[in-house]
């Protein structure tokens, strides 16, 4: 077999200078200075630089990168803390934090690589020489993965040839069968109740891919990648016994490209290729999730007065479902799209949407209320004085009227959706997938915003926003709502839109709401500004970060009494 073709760092000619040896080099990473994450990781990348540049031993090399690998776990934990938190497009400095962990990490990969290319060139049968290997590709495995899963997490492309690299790695192991041969590490970036093996760290990687990572929530990938871990055992990767293969899952060993979704209409000619068989990693995951929900309050449970399921088990939930759709929903786009350019205008978030839908109306819930609820027999029953000033009080957290508009270029459409993208540096925004967007055409006339959701973003190497827009209406009508019974019982008004009908799923009408607020069973008040009415939410249509999109049923009768409610 053709031994894998990797990237390595150039060697120096000469034995190193000063030559580090283990005990120094332990000592060196004690002092190393605390407090300031970002001085301690340039200074361990220039010095795991100068490591990869020497000539040592393949022995001694992993005895370093091994007393190395918990300072740099530790960094990158640290590192990653500042991301977790940003909004896209990156600010300049998180842009070098996030180049810096991606230094990091192929810097650690390369090291391991050279262990690798060294014992795969010497062919060793010494039983310590052969762990080795093992262990050098299986660690390599896992840090050039993980390069690609922190591009996932900031929805940018993995560095060129890391997947080229993983594939010919794992294709090495295969062929000396090898990839499930266990591994001792005592530095895991995840502890799980299963064997580390080669064919562990290289097939949840696959998975991961083969989950739209660019259509997850933000910061879900990683969440993603654990979860899938103890479903690999039940992920096949075969030979193909056939030229071409459609409708299933497929790689080429001998290119850059990640695994992907073979649709028939795709000419896959792969030079290496291989199929991946996900069938049983889907039965796991229907079985977990329909564990999940199970395990959820239900409906009835929900009127009894029991305490619904917590935020974390509610996200836990809609993630589960949004993984189920990626994996058993119709992978070939069923509308055809047309290329077509134009210029839009979009504003992003509930609150936003609500704003321009409302025509930049004053968004006064609490005083409508007021005004409502008096107006009728209950006039004599209220003491409109504290409750009007309770009101206006209230309604002074709404005052804010500037949501930022950001210039979009379109570059193809269809009845279901739009993909745009904005070279402009988008500072005062924060585009993330899951997020409600407004937007409106600027050749068109009148005020009618269309309403759609964020699909999937891509960040270029311009740090310019790539976006999938799915439509949800043509218009929404805005209102405010708050629970008057069920989750969220208690909360003041929510800026919400009201969607008389959608435009790329069935349900006639629903209701789009503030994220993880309430759930299946909450009565709203829906206020209107002209009239107030009451639904019941008994069914979940999106969900993300975000927003929450139900179905509802409109209640004949106020759940409760007028008078209580204000």
């Amino acid at each position: 077999m053709t031994l894998p073709v990797l990237n390595l760092p150039l060697l120096n000619a000469k034995r190193p200078k000063p030559y580090i040896k283990l005990k120094q080099f332990r000592l060196w990473l004690k002092g190393l200075p605390a407090g300031d994450v970002q001085k301690t990781s340039h200074i361990v990348l220039q010095q795991l630089k100068i490591l990869n540049q020497s000539r040592y031993p393949y022995s001694e090399r992993g005895q370093l990168l091994d007393a190395l690998r918990p300072t740099v776990r530790q960094l990158l934990l640290s590192l990653k803390q500042s991301l977790h938190r940003a909004q896209l497009p990156l600010s300049t400095e998180t842009t070098l934090t996030a180049q810096l962990i991606q230094n990091l990490l192929h810097e650690m990969a390369h090291g391991y690589k050279l262990i690798t290319s060294d014992l795969m060139a010497k062919k060793s049968a010494k039983e310590n020489d052969q762990l080795l290997l093992r262990e050098s590709i299986y660690i390599s495995i896992q840090y050039l993965a993980r390069s690609i899963i922190e591009s996932y997490l900031i929805y940018t492309s993995p560095q060129n040839d890391t997947w080229r690299e993983l594939h010919q790695l794992y294709r090495y192991a295969e062929y000396e069968n090898i990839q499930n041969e266990p591994i001792d590490d005592p530095y895991p970036d995840f502890v799980l109740p299963v064997q580390y093996t080669i064919d562990l760290v290289y097939k949840r990687i696959v998975l991961l891919s083969l989950s739209a990572p660019y259509h997850l929530m933000k910061n879900e990938a990683e969440d993603v990648y654990y979860l899938v871990s103890a479903w690999t055992p039940v992920c096949e990767i075969s030979e193909l016994e056939k030229s071409h293969i459609s409708n299933q899952y497929g790689v080429d060993f001998a290119t850059d490209m990640s695994p992907r979704y073979i649709p028939e209409n795709l000419e896959w000619e792969p030079v290496d290729g291989r199929i991946i068989d996900i069938a049983e990693v889907k039965n796991r995951l229907n079985n977990h999730t329909a564990k999940i929900l199970r395990s959820n309050v239900d409906i009835d449970d929900f009127i009894d007065g029991d305490t619904p399921q917590s935020l974390k088990e509610r996200q836990q939930r809609d993630m589960l479902l949004r993984l189920t759709d990626a994996w058993n929903g119709t992978l070939t786009r069923e509308t055809r799209r047309e290329d077509r350019g134009a210029k839009l205008r979009m504003a992003l978030g509930l609150n936003a949407c609500h704003f321009y839908c409302s025509n930049k109306a004053t968004f006064t819930p609490e005083m409508d209320e007021v005004r409502l609820i008096s107006s009728g027999d209950n006039k004599q029953a209220i003491v409109f004085a504290n409750i009007y000033r309770k009101a206006l009080q209230k309604d002074r957290v709404h005052e804010k009227t500037t949501y930022p508009v950001s210039p979009w270029q379109q570059h193809n459409i269809s009845h279901t959706g739009l993909a745009i993208s904005s070279n402009n540096s988008l500072n005062n925004m924060n585009v993330k997938v899951g997020e409600v967007v407004s937007y409106l055409f600027e050749s068109k006339t009148g005020l009618r915003w269309k309403i759609g959701i964020v699909r999937w973003l891509h960040v270029n190497k311009e740090n310019n926003i790539e976006m999938g827009i799915m439509n949800l209406a043509h218009s929404a009508v805005p209102i405010a709502v708050k629970a008057v019974d069920g989750l969220g019982k208690g909360t003041d008004y929510f800026r919400s839109l009201l969607v008389p009908k959608q435009v790329s799923i069935r349900q006639l009408r629903s209701i789009i709401v503030p994220a993880m607020l309430y759930d299946i069973g909450t009565t709203l008040s829906v206020n209107m500004g002209t009239k107030l009415l009451y639904i019941k939410l008994n069914k979940l249509i999106i969900s993300s970060d975000s927003i929450a999109m139900f179905e509802f049923e409109t209640l004949k009768n106020a759940p409760v009494d007028l008078s209580q409610i204000i």
